[in-house]
């Protein structure tokens, strides 16, 4: 058995590493997906709270009202149990990362509210509007409830 360090860890930056998380960093990034396979993956918009009011100006967010999402696919449950991602605690950085449709958005930069409105429009186009619970009452019961999502979401609109 070697006990030589791992190659792809131990030369520093891959070839061609750098120009891809530049390319991801000005927003000049193929759609793989349609570019070569001629197919388009339908994207979900998602009302910003901030309005992109507060982000300065050249950020992707400023006076962007909405922002495109794309639905959660097996990549996106592969991320939400990432050991590794949850051990960093980036799982959720990462996931928004994946969903967002502009790679140029950094999700870590985002306001809190967005990032809140970005995750919950997430959890419906991989889980539905509706959400089970169950309330635990030390004087009762455990009662089952059935919350939706989506009627929380719009009430406040």
């Amino acid at each position: 058995m070697s006990t030589r360090n791992n190659e792809i860890f131990s030369q520093g930056d891959p070839e061609g590493a750098a120009a891809i998380r530049e390319a991801h960093a000005s927003g000049r990034v193929r759609d793989t997906m349609l570019d070569d396979f001629g197919i388009e993956i339908p994207a979900e918009t998602v009302p910003l709270p901030s309005q992109g009011l507060a982000y300065p100006e050249g950020h992707p967010f400023h006076r962007q009202s909405t922002v495109d999402i794309t639905a959660m696919t097996a990549r996106e449950e592969d991320i939400l149990t990432s050991q590794a991602l949850i051990k960093k605690g980036t799982v959720i950085t990462e996931l928004i990362r994946s969903c967002l449709v502009n790679k140029a958005v950094r999700p870590d930069f985002l306001l809190s509210g967005d990032r809140n409105a970005i995750m919950v429009a997430i959890r419906i186009t991989g889980y539905g509007r509706e959400y089970e619970a169950t309330i635990n009452c030390e004087s009762c019961v455990k009662i089952p409830i059935l919350v939706s999502i989506w009627l929380l979401c719009r009430s406040r609109a």
